[in-house]
C-alpha cells in the first residue's frame, strides 16, 4: 500500500432514507445530485428551453408570437453565435439540435428584434450572424 495516498473519506447521501456513499465532499450521491441548487437551476433552464421550443414546434405556421426573443432558447441561439461566429441556418439548427423550421422561427424573431442579421448565400442557403451590440 502506498503511504502517500490520501484516504478517501466517504459520507452518506443527505437525501432522507438514502444510504449511498458520496465522494469528494459532495452532500449527495450520484442519484440525488439534482438536489444541488446549481444542478437544479441547469435542469430548470433546460426544461424552460424545451418547453419554449415545443411551443414553437406545435405551431401550424410561423407564429412569431410564440417566440420570446429574450427567452431561454433565443438566448442559447445568441450565445452560440457569440461563441462560434456566423453559421448557416442548417449548421446552426444542427448545432442546437432543433429542426430547421423551429430555427427559422427563432431567426425571424431575433432578426426582427435587431439581435441578428441574415445574409443569403444562395437560393437555399443563408448565414446568420450576431449584430455587434455596443457596450
Amino acid at each position: 500500500m502506498n503511504d502517500t495516498a490520501r484516504p478517501v473519506s466517504l459520507a452518506t447521501c443527505a437525501e432522507s432514507g438514502c444510504l449511498k456513499p458520496t465522494t469528494h465532499g459532495k452532500p449527495f450521491c450520484a442519484d440525488h445530485l439534482g438536489r444541488l441548487p446549481y444542478i437544479a437551476s441547469i435542469a430548470a433552464r433546460l426544461e424552460a428551453q424545451r418547453s419554449e421550443v415545443d411551443r414553437v414546434r406545435r405551431a401550424e405556421a410561423i407564429d412569431l408570437a410564440k417566440v420570446d426573443p429574450r427567452g431561454p432558447f433565443a438566448e442559447e441561439v445568441i450565445a452560440h453565435l457569440r461563441d462560434v461566429g456566423p453559421r448557416t441556418t442548417d449548421a446552426l439548427a444542427a448545432d442546437l439540435h432543433v429542426e430547421r423550421f423551429v430555427l427559422r422561427v427563432y431567426v425571424t424573431a431575433l432578426e426582427g428584434a435587431g439581435l441578428i442579421t441574415c445574409h443569403r448565400l444562395s437560393k437555399s442557403r443563408e448565414v446568420v450572424e450576431l449584430i455587434q451590440q455596443s457596450a
